[in-house]
């Protein structure tokens, strides 16, 4: 995948689908079966599914402070405020689909005050969690759980770790190798806080390599935010001074062979940005947030295509308010659908804060999120994930609880399918497609010129809402983001034909879409 254009595969009909195919019987000719920059993809809905937050927790923990999410697993960091007195943290590994608590994750040798919950990530086996004052030096250390049984595994330590280096502050995973990020490490007499970041085998713990900045120099703060896909390394320092005092910016590398690809700047960089204060990155995209608030900007996110290291598009939202959303702050990405969090964004005249959803591809803001219940000062959006068709949002300050206990909400996407244009035109192409859908599985689009009812498909395990449907073109596999696409040639015709539309997969349906054929 780039940044320019996402291909989906054409799935192979498989035997346990024969009777579906047999069944559904086109009209239209598939002409194109690739998912490519469309307006069929600039609407989405997103349904909130649950609100979690941790019955008796003490205030001022900031559950939520930091959040990631894979599959059906989330874990929440709650490291606690700056006023939380003798609070060592603590994670919590939450069940997406159910909201079901699943682990308390505890560090063994927890002290008071290490700030353990700073940083989360997590994939399909490891839970990492950063900590950020852990040691007797305030080094700080990350610790790495297993996401079955919630039990501690091992602890990482930079191998030349000194006092207050902050190890912990960011960290990421990737199969079996994690990034953490130590933004006041590598430090030297006459240039400290030049930050570091280390690469790790999670299974065994063992330190791979260091990365540090070629040209790093006093109050860089690289490894303030690290993200890690396959082999592709990012790296934030938003107290870089290339476009001006604190304008930031981020490294990229190849953490096989610890060479720097990229060093990315905002186009238009200035001093204040903190440019790479958030990052993230997926495929050959990587997603960059800038939190300037020493003037008068909403913010902004940037997206790079890591093929060529060139800036794609800067995203500002539609309705930010000038110097007090911190849009930026937090970024989230997977495949083309991109969050960023706006944590004072003004709702109704309060700071309840915000998170707007991306589609990298074309640019286009796709919805506001917003929490159901938010209230002032509860720092909504302070924290982003996406997986797939499921995102969380921390709100850390949430009162819910008590006083800056914090909370965090889980998001569903709700699968939906699109056409255009609407109505269709005879004897031209049309365009259908589809969100949230079940990613990477085989999608079907079926139609109908009988309207809508009711045929149980048993081999899908899903009950179409047509009457007499027929099969439209090929099957095709979603993406990540559980989209797919159909450029279709509409048949011509003499008279208008009211048509229905739903695009089906294995328990899982979108929609249907009501429209007409126009001679």
């Amino acid at each position: 995948m780039n940044c320019k254009s996402i291909s989906v595969e054409v799935e192979k009909r498989s035997q346990v689908h024969s009777n579906l195919v047999t069944r559904l019987a086109g009209l239209m000719l598939a002409v194109v079966g690739t998912l490519c920059p469309s307006s069929v993809f600039a609407q989405e809905a997103w349904q909130e599914m649950h609100k979690l937050s941790i019955p008796g927790i003490r205030a001022n923990a900031v559950f939520g402070h930091a959040v990631d999410i894979h599959g059906d697993r989330a874990v929440i960091g709650a490291p606690g405020g700056f006023d939380s007195g003798t609070f060592p943290g603590r994670a919590y590994l939450f069940d997406a689909t159910t909201g079901a608590q699943l682990f308390r994750l505890i560090a063994s040798d927890t002290r008071s005050e290490d700030r353990f919950g700073w940083s989360v990530a997590i994939n399909a086996g490891f839970v990492i969690v950063g900590a950020t004052l852990a040691t007797d030096q305030d080094t700080g250390k990350a610790y790495v759980f297993d996401t079955t049984t919630g039990q501690e595994l091992r602890s990482l330590l930079a191998s030349d770790g000194e006092f207050s280096d902050h190890f912990g502050t960011s960290v990421a995973i990737s199969g079996d190798r994690c990034l953490v990020g130590a933004f006041r490490g590598n430090r030297h007499p006459s240039i400290p806080d030049t930050g570091a970041a280390y690469v790790y085998n999670v299974r065994t713990g063992e330190e791979l390599r260091k990365l540090v900045p070629f040209d790093g120099a006093l109050g860089d703060l690289y490894g303030s935010a690290v993200a890690l896909d396959g082999d592709i390394a990012v790296i934030g320092a938003p107290g870089d001074d290339d476009n001006g005092s604190g304008s930031g910016s981020v490294y990229v590398y190849n953490i096989d062979t610890g060479q720097r690809l990229f060093k990315l700047l905002a186009s238009d960089g200035q001093s204040g940005d903190q440019f790479g204060v958030a990052v993230a990155v997926s495929g050959n995209c990587a997603f960059i947030g800038m939190d300037d608030v020493s003037s008068n900007t909403r913010g902004a996110a940037y997206v790079f295509d890591l093929t060529t290291g060139q800036e794609v598009w800067r995203l500002q939202p539609s309705d930010g308010d000038p110097g007090a959303d911190e849009f930026g702050k937090s970024v989230a990405l997977h495949g083309n659908r991109a969050i960023v969090g706006s944590e004072r964004n003004v709702n109704r005249g309060f700071q309840k804060g915000a998170a707007y959803v991306f589609d990298i591809i074309t640019g286009t803001q796709l919805l506001k999120v917003l929490a159901a219940d938010s209230a002032h000062g509860d720092f909504f959006g302070n924290a982003v994930a996406i997986n797939g068709t499921r995102m969380i949002i921390g709100a850390k300050e949430n009162d819910e609880q008590g006083t800056n206990t914090g909370a965090a909400y889980f998001f569903e996407g709700v699968p939906k399918l699109l056409a255009s244009p609407d109505p269709l035109r005879s004897g031209q192409n049309a365009t259908f497609g589809t969100t949230n859908l079940t990613p990477g599985q085989p999608a079907y689009l079926a139609y109908s010129v009988r309207g809508p009812g009711s045929v149980f498909f048993p081999p899908l395990n899903v009950t179409i809402d047509l009457l007499r449907p027929k099969q439209i073109g090929p099957a095709m596999t979603t993406n990540v983001n559980g989209q797919a696409q159909w450029t279709l040639h509409v048949p011509p015709s003499g008279n208008p034909v009211p048509v229905w539309f739903q695009a089906v997969q294995f328990e899982n349906k979108t929609n249907v879409v009501e429209t007409h054929i126009e001679p």
